[in-house]
């Protein structure tokens, strides 16, 4: 029987981790849908043009600056930046000359498969470092065989709602004149296949987790808003009519930069807490000045927003692409400990946790 109070189970702290992961997103998630039905016809593109510079490249300016600065490199290995470069040539050249003509539908559907792919991992990272704050808290080993039901239905429910978009007529409705149908047009088999999958998993995790209940163990509170607001968000986002495709992907992606934020910033503040780390962003993170540590990132997609329109064309879908491409596979560098060592312990850590002996004494 676990010793643990309900308290120890949130990352953060109870009242942090509510609004950011659970209170913040519904009002983020129904602001867009009245912003792009104020916008008229062109409302998904504008919606997700919006949602891309101002938390989408802040997103993609959090991880630069967690790894970027020499007082912070020091945390990585090596292959954290050289892999993922490399790896994005081989993505970016492909990309950038399928832009250039009548395959744009081609390079399209490659970035929007990849931008799925590392949403739905960011939520599955999301709950395994939950799982390990709910071992720390409880002892209870036996927890991750359970837990590991909801990263797969996180991961069903985007699939399903992929497939649902793929095999759902023509989408992506923009500044287009018609909707710009993907090139690969599924079946609507694989759909209903991998819903069926979904509707087994949650019937499963429902019924695990009242055995866990009748045991006595305590109820994985962080995991229910952390991954009930992921399983809303994308299932809420795959019922919007492909014509508005674009509005399906500003939903999904805006609380995947939400959450990235809320997580970094949690994060952060233990990384530089703990190890003296003395980069201004680090400061930053250490004093919980979390509105300076936001802005910062904010201010950089800014710059590079800016700074990309007044490229030629093809230069400005260089840079956005590398840069956009590049997040993506140091993103799932960083938080890997094959990379980044620290990050089983610095995952399990809560910032509301009682002071640390050395610091007492000091």
């Amino acid at each position: 029987m676990e010793t643990a109070t309900t308290a120890d189970l949130w990352l953060h702290d109870r009242r942090y981790d509510l609004f950011w992961y659970l209170v913040v997103p519904v009002l983020l998630f129904f602001g867009l849908q009245a912003y792009c039905t104020a916008l008229g016809p062109n409302g998904p593109m504008y919606t997700y043009m919006t949602t891309a510079v101002l938390t989408g490249l802040t997103h993609n300016s959090i991880t630069w600056l967690l790894i970027l600065p020499a007082d912070s490199r020091k945390f990585y290995a090596a292959g954290t930046l050289f892999v993922p470069f490399l790896v994005t040539s081989l993505v970016l050249i492909p990309s950038i000359v399928l832009f250039q003509g009548p395959f744009m539908g081609y390079a399209l559907a490659l970035n929007i498969t990849i931008a799925y792919f590392h949403i739905t991992r960011q939520h599955q990272g999301m709950l395994h470092v939950c799982d390990g704050r709910y071992v720390q808290a409880t002892g209870d080993q036996g927890f991750r065989a359970y837990a590991r039901d909801l990263r797969w239905l996180v991961g069903a429910v985007a699939a399903t709602g992929l497939t649902a978009k793929l095999s759902g007529g023509p989408m992506l409705m923009g500044f287009l004149k018609h909707p710009l149908p993907f090139p690969l047009h599924l079946p609507p088999q694989p759909a209903w296949v991998l819903g069926a999958l979904s509707v087994f998993l949650a019937v499963r995790l429902g019924y695990h987790t009242w055995q866990r209940h009748r045991a006595g163990h305590r109820f994985p509170v962080m995991h229910a808003v952390m991954g009930g607001t992921a399983l809303a968000n994308l299932v809420a986002a795959s019922c919007v009519p492909n014509a508005s495709f674009f509005l399906t992907l500003a939903l999904v992606s805006s609380y995947h930069n939400l959450q990235y934020f809320a997580f970094c910033y949690t994060h952060h503040h233990l990384r530089a807490r703990e190890t003296g780390e003395d980069s201004l962003y680090a400061r930053l993170a250490r004093e919980q000045s979390w509105g300076w540590w936001f802005a910062i990132p904010m201010a950089c997609g800014l710059v590079f927003a800016g700074l990309t329109a007044l490229l030629p064309p093809l230069a400005a879908d260089i840079a956005a692409t590398w840069f956009m491409t590049s997040h993506y596979f140091v993103d799932g560098n960083i938080w890997r400990r094959k990379f980044y060592p620290q990050m089983g312990r610095l995952g399990a850590g809560r910032v509301a946790a009682e002071p640390r002996l050395e610091e007492v004494a000091a």
